[in-house]
């Protein structure tokens, strides 16, 4: 498949810097929208109108269900890899679709009534559900885009009967989100172009920001001062704390070991502190590096 979207083994490795694989390249052209032609079936001209608009459509997607349940990560994780296609007007949705059962045939007009009843800003708005079992794992993808009148715009499934879900080996929301961004792509007008052209926007700052590491630009400093620090580290004296377990204590013994290994290894000289900190970080993000 031309234009494949780099895929990582764990949901977890997304939400690191997205800035770093986002290439800027300012955009030199914008389609021209098509007028829907006489013969062809409504929904088909609706396709060919939103493909039309290439990386000037906006799109709002509603919250991803996940085994069931809605998941804002996930949802955020199909935001960014859209973004990196080249959509430039994303929004999240906030209210998440509650089917009211199971039937595909049916799943398209329920995401549209849904629609019409919670009005979106933008002109499209993507459901996606990623489906599955104990069992098997995840063995079910659906997506549905309708437009801003609730009128159906283009549907998709994948089941284990579909090659191109069954030759994915580790099935997993990341591989399921690469999936769908791959299929949705070319429907929304994007390309490898549009991706050359991609700018990181709202969405990449938001993974940025969730990725618990300082900004850019402190970074881009950190090579500097590591250089620096293994300049003066022979000489240098290393206060080590005791480590933080279970957010509520502190280990003693483990910056006593650590200190014994440092100097062992001649790397500094390595003292204890004489007062351990206790971080009050909250551990609910699950993202330890943002925690700590």
């Amino acid at each position: 498949m031309k234009n494949p979207i780099t895929t990582t083994k764990s949901f977890r490795a997304v939400v690191m810097p997205m800035a770093m694989v986002l290439l800027a390249v300012c955009i030199s052209h914008l389609p021209v929208a098509a007028e829907p032609q006489a013969g062809i079936a409504p929904e088909q001209q609706r396709l060919e109108l939103m493909k039309s608009k290439g990386p000037d459509a906006s799109l709002t997607i509603l919250p991803v269900r996940l085994g069931g349940k809605p998941w804002d990560r996930v949802t955020e994780v199909v935001g960014v890899l859209l973004e990196q296609q080249g959509l430039r007007n994303i929004e999240l949705g906030q209210t998440p679709f509650t089917p009211a059962d199971t039937n595909w045939e049916s799943l398209a007009a329920a995401v549209g009534a849904f629609v019409k009843t919670n009005p979106i800003t933008t002109s499209y708005a993507l459901y996606a559900e990623y489906n599955g079992d104990h069992k098997t794992g995840l063995n079910e993808l659906r997506a549905v885009v309708v437009d801003q009148t609730g009128a159906v715009v283009w549907t998709d499934r994948l089941t284990m009967q579909d090659e191109a879900l069954k030759k994915i080996e580790d099935r997993d929301p990341m591989t399921l989100s690469v999936l769908l961004a791959e299929r949705l792509s070319p429907q929304l007008g994007l390309n490898e172009e549009t991706a050359k052209a991609a700018k990181p926007g709202k969405l990449a700052a938001l993974m940025d920001q969730r990725s618990g590491l300082p900004p850019e630009n402190e970074r881009a400093a950190l090579p500097e001062r590591q250089q620096a620090m293994k300049r003066a580290l022979p000489g240098a004296t290393l206060l080590v704390y005791p480590a933080r377990i279970g957010g509520s204590e502190v280990s003693v013994p483990s910056a006593t070991n650590i200190v014994r290994l440092l100097n062992q290894a001649g790397l500094c000289k390595a003292v204890p502190a004489e007062q351990p900190v206790l971080l009050k970080t909250s551990l609910a993000d699950p993202n330890e590096l943002k925690a700590l």
